[in-house]
């Protein structure tokens, strides 16, 4: 549970600086530039031979959308919310962690539910005054892609490591491998690179996002995934 804590602590840091350094980047670069250095970080740790072809892809796979695809999504929510409300709205994840654990174990846990529910409603009592807002709901149902494909990867990633002694660490890169393809991939479909130039303090908030929240922090969250109940997830 230690690993959730500290990843979350350091996540509840990160949601005012994209919106407040990052403003004018594209949000597929900076999710690029983000698993970069993930990537880089974790390199020295994989060992080719600690893993099969066959996990190897499934982690690819899953990197592509809980760290790629999500990121692209999260961070383009930015553009239509502000940093608050995208932090508060992240609060719909524990739902889908619980609706597809359930769903992938063939149960319901309907206290589990109706407590996410609880929590999603709270959330949107606060911020109803500014529900008439079109662009709101936008960045609302962007946001919710996000938090769907970040659960998706860790209910996942909890299934295929529950029960097994293997070197994390090791996991990762082809995890990170993954999300860096579908970043550049869309950076490359949707970004002129010739017109995109960051400022040094830019570029220093992209390290320090890349290597903590991104690198560190989702390995902390899906190692601790890995050890806790879905409930205790959620």
């Amino acid at each position: 549970m230690i690993y959730l804590w500290i990843a979350s602590l350091i996540w509840a840091f990160s949601f005012g600086l994209i919106k407040g350094e990052l403003t004018g980047l594209p949000s597929s670069y900076v999710a690029m530039v983000r698993m970069a250095l993930a990537l880089l970080a974790f390199v020295p740790f994989f060992r080719p031979t600690d893993l099969k072809d066959k996990q190897t892809l499934q982690l690819f796979a899953i990197g592509m959308i809980q760290f790629g695809l999500m990121y692209i999504l999260y961070i383009h929510a930015y553009k239509y919310l502000a940093a608050h409300e995208v932090a508060l709205f992240t609060i719909t994840t524990p739902f889908f962690v619980t609706l597809l654990h359930d769903l992938l174990e063939k149960k319901l846990n309907q206290f589990s539910l109706w407590m996410v529910l609880v929590c999603i409603t709270g959330s949107a009592i606060i911020k109803y005054t500014e529900m008439a807002r079109m662009d709101f709901w936008l960045g609302f149902a962007i946001l919710q892609l996000a938090n769907l494909c970040f659960a998706f990867g860790q209910v996942v990633y909890k299934r295929m490591f529950a029960n097994k002694h293997v070197d994390q660490k090791e996991a990762f890169v082809p995890m990170y491998f993954g999300a860096l393809c579908i970043t550049v991939l869309a950076t490359w479909a949707q970004v002129d690179l010739a017109t995109v130039s960051p400022t040094a303090r830019q570029w220093w908030v992209l390290l320090y996002l890349g290597l903590l929240p991104s690198g560190l922090c989702f390995f902390l969250w899906n190692k601790g995934a890995v050890v806790v109940r879905a409930g205790s997830l959620a």
